[in-house]
């Protein structure tokens, strides 16, 4: 998982990479800058350390497993989840009027997103599938029942075999 200023620093570094060729490519150009060091071809830039890739995500098998396990109200905004990729406070405020199953997409409204920019997702073809057989009613993935309760009292034993192995 990143932390709070992993971001900042990935950033920062990619800005000073930049910044290093820019000065590379000026040394080049125009020999009368005093941009060299002793020894050396061009500007010393020390960069800042690059955070760890994001690790966790299920390979494909491994999601099929756990799916089998899910609990019918849980299948459609869990497999949501993990097709599109989608926040869960953000799909549990889609409304039907942004879904278009002709167009295979859903609609994000900039309030609904983390960055307030709206986007357009599409659907998988499973997605559009379990869409079609929701009943539609004021959200689109309702949690009226208690979404981790549930969820781990009826897939708990067998998905965490899954997740395990």
């Amino acid at each position: 998982m990143l932390t709070p200023g992993a971001r900042v620093r990935s950033t920062c570094r990619r800005q000073q990479m930049q910044s290093s060729i820019a000065a590379s490519r000026a040394c080049e150009e125009c020999c009368a800058l005093p941009t060299k060091m002793e020894n050396s071809d061009g500007p010393i830039v020390r960069l800042l350390k690059e955070p760890a890739a994001r690790k966790g995500f299920l390979e494909r098998e491994k999601f099929e497993e756990l799916e089998a396990h899910l609990a019918t109200h849980l299948r459609p905004p869990v497999l949501f989840l993990y097709w599109c990729g989608v926040r869960l406070c953000e799909a549990l405020q889609i409304e039907w009027p942004q879904v278009n199953l002709e167009q295979r997409t859903i609609r994000l409204e900039e309030e609904q997103t983390k960055n307030s920019e709206p986007r357009v997702v599409p659907l998988a073809s499973v997605l559009v599938a379990t869409l079609a057989e929701i009943e539609p009613r004021a959200v689109v993935f309702s949690m009226q029942r208690n979404f981790g309760r549930s969820g781990r009292k009826v897939a708990r034993p067998a998905a965490l075999a899954v997740l395990s192995n």
